[in-house]
């Protein structure tokens, strides 16, 4: 959890600040906006505003960003970072570093939250941390399941979603995947095939045949559709390298 409890009771609560809360509860809707209050509560903009600022400074909401609030209530109902930004932006899904590391597949815990959605790409700084929303589309958002109230990548998914987006994230954790070697590698290859990127074939079949993961059949399916042209292995890195002909790449790791 991201907070701590608090100890206030209803005795501290005038009877719209309660009448509000308590509906908030009844209804599950701990992330809200002043509308939602708004609405609850049948009051004009400046009234229901009031309300929220008393309900501020008593310590029974909190303020994540400018129009989004959350209780701060006890009982265990607060909600983690994870589960609050998710409800910020959504359809969306915890991938690529993050779920990488939710997995076991990387050691290192990355600094940012990284997610995939359908809806336009943003950065949002969630109680100082940060939280990255990366756009995809509608045909390429799938590979994920719900985690109590957390739609999060599966870990092939995560995998594929991280070559998709190498140029965000650093290429020698994203490798560190294909070391753990936890994953279905059939999905694996399906996944890639599915986001329709030769650049991300290309590395995919490169890593899966360095760490022998790539069976023959796979390996065949893949070269047939990496096409011409070289593509950067790590696309952040230098442009020279290695030339590897089989998988069209530029060795520049």
């Amino acid at each position: 959890m991201i907070h701590t409890k608090i100890t206030t009771n209803y005795k501290t609560l005038g009877k719209q600040e309660s009448m509000l809360v308590t509906e908030l509860m009844r209804i599950k809707k701990h992330i809200f906006t002043p509308n939602d209050s708004r609405n609850i509560l049948n009051l004009n903009e400046n009234s229901a505003n009031q309300i929220l600022i008393s309900l501020k400074k008593k310590g029974w909401i909190l303020q994540l960003k400018r129009g989004i609030y959350e209780l701060n209530i006890d009982g265990g109902q607060k909600m983690d970072i994870l589960e609050i930004a998710a409800q910020l932006v959504w359809p969306s899904y915890l991938s690529m570093w993050s779920a990488l590391n939710f997995y076991g597949l990387t050691e290192q815990v990355p600094m940012t939250l990284f997610f995939i959605t359908t809806r336009r790409p943003k950065t949002i700084m969630l109680l100082g941390v940060e939280c990255v929303f990366h756009n995809i589309s509608k045909d390429r958002f799938f590979g994920y399941q719900k985690t109590n109230a957390l739609n999060i990548a599966e870990r092939e998914k995560a995998v594929i979603d991280s070559l998709y987006f190498l140029d965000k994230l650093p290429f020698d954790e994203v490798e560190k995947a294909f070391i753990f070697r936890k994953f279905d590698v059939k999905k694996l290859v399906d996944y890639g095939f599915r986001m329709r990127s030769k650049a991300l074939l290309k590395r995919l079949g490169y890593l899966m045949e360095k760490h022998r993961l790539l069976d023959k059949s796979s390996k065949f399916r893949l070269l047939k559709c990496i096409g011409e042209g070289f593509s950067l292995l790590d696309p952040k890195g230098s442009k020279k390298g290695k030339y590897n002909k089989e998988w069209m790449l530029v060795i520049n790791r």
